[in-house]
């Protein structure tokens, strides 16, 4: 098929186009693929004039695109390439998109110009392309090379905070990132470093915005901030090289408020501490770029603490920090995600992309963020959660044990006897304030939805429930089984101000197994027995299910049909329908 003499074809919405012998773009003409829209071609498509495809449609090559100089082709939605890869010499912009799979990566042969941007993937099999590959604007832009090398010598260019290049296909573990003066002025090579197989990157250069960050070490290598020390993912051979408060916290220093941002080490800034005022210097400024996906349930969202939450002008304007940042109040510190209350402090789920910024003080203190007083960065073992920290980690527990050299500045209170408290009186502050309540409480349900699951994901219903017993009816030789049911969070159904976000299914008490005339007493899960589906026993007669619990009947007789009666001592609440986004920034 040829698009010629300036003309157009689009793919409409939801419309398929099967091109069985490749596809032509003439100059002056014009191909678009329409959002949810499908063009599979079985051989090259060629591209002089312009090529686009929107977000949501699909491109699928059997053999190779051709980008011509002076073609105009943008990737917002999926383009699958085919054997031959990309070739030519033209510019492919991939702006949101994805180009190329892990099952189908690009393999570019042409001098073509990739440019990456706002949130676009790029999958690569040839990790040394002859053309150049550069990153445009926008947070999560990522290339991916699938075929592990140890040197890449493609020019990238503008790679910047919250940018991503990922390493494929082995298992080098890395101990930081070296980067030296590259061969032309203003270029960088960037070497991970590794006992074996490290990996060069000899020519990058940085946005401008890094660039003005970048300082001699005096030994020949430069800090480069986010890109100095490595953030290594946790998959088995995938590793990534990458670009609290949000961006933009006003944090209060003795020459005033300044962006988080901007604050460096050695700089000053306030802390409040025993009800005094004093200045303190920055000792380290830790950040990383978080995108859809990076994060999941509570830690996906930040935490919007809305001006005047706590008093006038406390906080002065909107604060976003991270749902475990602690709140400074009562002479302890609360996680503000326990503050949470659906008008004056959400969860604001209408950011998704982000970045923050933790402030590291000599000693554990009190900073002031928009007015509100709130705790500096603590080391309690999370340091390699942000991208530019020496030591990689995933997200361990906040659980502090004070030692000489980790001290709070204050106690932590998540008791709800501390806590409860403290949310009344900030809803009550929202409601005197009029503040619209964007998550109104949801109906709850007490009913558990109680069955028996087989291990080929057939449901069991129960044969009859007296009180808190239920009775199940099980066939001679049924195979393994598991008590299902729903499931919910007392964060969630009782108030934010419950430290307690396991997923509860039902507490269960006695177990009695009715076969051949015996009574046989169950009672390895009230034993503290390590079974698949169980929360740690809270004592001797009752122990929580996390919705699908293995039942531990191995004393069982085979070949009998049998009778099993389930004391159950608390099922629920549970939300009657499905948890929605929390909130909506207002």
């Amino acid at each position: 098929m040829t698009v010629q003499n300036g003309g157009i074809v689009n793919v409409e919405a939801k419309g398929t186009l099967n091109a069985g012998q490749g596809i032509t773009v003439d100059a002056a003409s014009t191909l678009t693929v329409y959002s949810q829209g499908t063009l599979t071609s079985q051989s090259d498509i060629t591209v002089s004039g312009v090529f686009t495809v929107n977000t949501g449609s699909t491109v699928t090559d059997a053999s190779g695109l051709v980008v011509n100089p002076g073609a105009t082709v943008n990737i917002y939605g999926t383009f699958i390439p085919g054997s031959t890869g990309l070739s030519g010499s033209g510019t492919v912009t991939v702006n949101g998109g994805t180009f190329g799979s892990s099952a189908h990566p690009l393999d570019a042969t042409g001098t073509n110009n990739i440019v990456i941007t706002n949130g676009a993937t790029v999958y690569m099999n040839n990790a040394n392309p002859p053309g150049s590959i550069s990153f445009g604007a926008g947070v999560g832009n990522t290339l991916i090379l699938t075929n592990y090398v140890t040197s890449i010598t493609t020019p990238i260019t503008n790679f910047g905070a919250g940018d991503t290049i990922q390493f494929l296909g082995d298992k080098t573990t890395f101990t930081g990132v070296t980067a030296t003066a590259g061969t032309v002025a203003g270029t960088y090579t960037v070497t991970m470093d590794a006992p074996y197989n490290p990996i060069t990157l000899t020519d990058v250069t940085f946005t401008s915005s890094i660039t003005s960050q970048i300082t001699a070490n005096g030994n020949g290598t430069f800090n480069v901030p986010g890109v100095t020390d490595a953030q290594i993912a946790s998959a088995p051979g995938y590793y990534q090289l990458g670009g609290c408060f949000l961006a933009g916290t006003a944090i209060a220093t003795p020459a005033g408020t300044v962006p988080v941002e901007t604050l460096r080490a050695g700089d000053f800034v306030t802390v409040e501490t025993d009800g005094q005022i004093a200045a303190k210097p920055v000792k380290w400024i830790g950040y990383r770029t978080i995108k859809p996906g990076d994060l999941t349930g509570d830690d996906a969202h930040p935490v919007r603490v809305k001006a005047n939450a706590f008093g006038d002008a406390v906080p002065a304007r909107d604060l976003l920090i991270t749902n475990e940042h602690c709140i400074f109040i009562e002479g302890g510190l609360v996680p503000v995600r326990m503050l949470v209350n659906g008008s004056s402090i959400i969860s604001d789920t209408s950011i998704t992309s982000f970045t923050y910024y933790h402030v590291e003080l000599e000693e554990h203190g009190i900073l002031l963020a928009e007015g509100l007083a709130v705790e500096s960065y603590l080391d309690t073992g999370n340091r390699g959660d942000f991208a530019n920290a020496p030591v990689p980690s995933l997200f361990p527990s906040r659980l502090i044990a004070v030692t000489p050299t980790l001290r709070p500045a204050a106690p932590l209170f998540v008791d709800v006897a501390t806590v409860k408290p403290v949310w009344d009186r900030l809803a009550a502050r929202a409601a005197a304030l009029g503040m619209k309540v964007l998550t109104p409480a949801l109906p709850l349900s007490d009913e558990p939805e109680l069955h028996l699951q087989t291990a080929d994901g057939r449901a069991l219903q129960p044969l009859k429930s007296v009180g808190n017993r239920v009775t199940f009816a099980i066939p001679a030789d049924a195979g393994p089984f598991s008590l299902a049911s729903r499931t919910s969070r007392p964060c969630d159904v009782v108030g934010a101000y419950m430290d307690d976000r396991r997923a509860l299914g039902v507490s269960v008490g006695a177990m009695i197994l009715h076969a051949g005339g015996q009574q046989i007493a169950i009672t390895a899960h009230l034993d503290g027995a390590p079974l698949a589906g169980w929360h740690a026993p809270e004592g001797p007669t009752h122990r929580w299910t996390n919705g699908l619990a293995e039942l531990p009947l191995s004393a069982a007789p085979g070949g009998l049909d049998m009778m099993l009666d389930i004391t159950i001592l608390q099922a629920g609440p549970y939300l009657a329908a499905p948890v929605l986004a929390d909130a909506l920034a207002a």
